[in-house]
């Protein structure tokens, strides 16, 4: 038998079965996350103290999460001067949104974050709609704080873990 003959009849099945399996690995995959935005936003998970959220962007579905649920207001520390603009340009019409209900919104940013375009061009924006932000000449590290009984901080240098601190 020739061996590409036997090749196509051994290899092509294995190949179509680990495709079935990436996809269906995805399909879990988007399952556990969907499952996971709505475990971190339940009132259960607002009992325990704590939540440690892993990955960019669990951190920013919890985010995304918190700000569209905010009633009264959100403050913000912003550190390291300038931000991405890519960040800037997620965050803008979330934030947007939060002010048109009626969200209070209060940042402080350290002062070199003034040397960024993109970050006056955000704060014309959200300011236009009552934002209030600040700069400081002062070091300080990041943190989020959602109507007052959530607060999100980095847990790593990396900003890719975090952790929710939940008012009991």
């Amino acid at each position: 038998v020739d061996p590409s003959a036997a090749s196509d009849l051994l290899v092509a099945p294995l190949a179509q079965h680990a495709s079935e399996l990436i996809a269906e690995s995805a399909r879990w995959n988007t399952t556990f996350e969907e499952l996971g935005s709505l475990y971190r936003s339940s009132p259960i998970n607002l009992k325990r103290a704590s939540t440690e959220i892993r990955g960019i962007d669990a951190i920013n579905r919890f985010i995304d999460t918190q700000v569209g649920n905010l009633r009264v207001e959100m403050l913000t520390a912003q550190p390291y001067g300038r931000r991405p603009a890519v960040t800037l340009a997620e965050a803008e019409p979330r934030d947007m949104q939060a002010l048109r209900r009626g969200v209070s919104i209060r940042t402080i940013y350290q002062h070199s974050a003034r040397q960024s375009a993109a970050t006056r061009e955000y704060v014309a924006e959200v300011s236009s709609l009552g934002a209030e932000v600040r700069t400081s000449d002062e070091f300080f590290k990041r943190m989020l704080v959602f109507d007052r009984h959530t607060a999100l901080i980095p847990a790593t240098e990396s900003h890719e873990v975090a952790v929710a601190i939940h008012e009991k």
